[in-house]
């Protein structure tokens, strides 16, 4: 699958096209350099409820990927910093959830997924003809197509389900609780009180023994 059909999939916006004279063009002057797009810049997708932000950006011979990656992190403090106020609030949904989507074909450097500050970095790996590796897709945060067409094997969930305490036997821990705040007296207050751990401890004894 090409990484525009796992876009168009989930209703994301381009917001590069072509005009009339068949130049790229963006709205978002912030990520041009002198008026016209970069070729590294490939889209820029925005979400259906306007909260998400990718930048695809492809690398081809970058010699110090730290200066790349911060190179595009400062145009989006910019733009996130100078933006028209009118735009402000949707600039204010935007802010954290800022995402740069680095393609790449072979090896690369990948310790820049680390750091976050102005935006988060992921590697995904592409061919020539912007064809997804089959495992690299799942990385994108939207994607869920996989998971979607994926099986629930009733064997397996059987299996897993006989391995947990039933709620007669452990009925309080299939019920929600709430933090318990350490009293201005200085004594604490637990979740769970002594019965319960025990209860715990006895069934926890209880079923490893017969397993092992």
């Amino acid at each position: 699958m090409k990484w525009q059909e796992c876009f168009q999939k989930y209703k994301y916006t381009e917001l590069i096209d072509m005009d009339k004279d068949g130049e790229r063009k963006t709205k978002l002057d912030f990520f041009c350099v002198e008026g016209k797009v970069p070729d590294e810049l490939r889209q820029i997708y925005l979400s259906e409820c306007g909260d998400e932000l990718f930048l695809i950006l492809r690398l081809s011979d970058v010699e110090n990927m730290e200066r790349f990656c911060n190179l595009w992190d400062n145009k989006i403090l910019t733009f996130i910093n100078f933006t028209p106020k009118q735009f402000r609030e949707e600039i204010r949904k935007l802010q954290y959830n800022i995402t740069q989507i680095l393609l790449y074909e072979g090896a690369v450097e990948k310790k820049m997924e680390k750091s976050v500050s102005v935006s988060r970095k992921i590697f995904v790996k592409c061919n020539e003809d912007d064809e997804l590796d089959d495992n690299d897709k799942m990385l994108l945060p939207f994607w869920f197509g996989d998971l979607e067409s994926a099986e629930i094997n009733k064997e397996e969930r059987q299996k897993l389900e006989n391995l947990l305490p039933s709620a007669e036997v452990l009925g309080f821990m299939y019920k929600k609780r709430e933090k318990q705040r350490r009293q201005k007296t200085g004594e604490n207050k637990y979740n769970f009180q002594e019965n319960e751990w025990l209860a715990m401890e006895g069934w926890l004894k209880e079923n490893v023994a017969e397993r092992n």
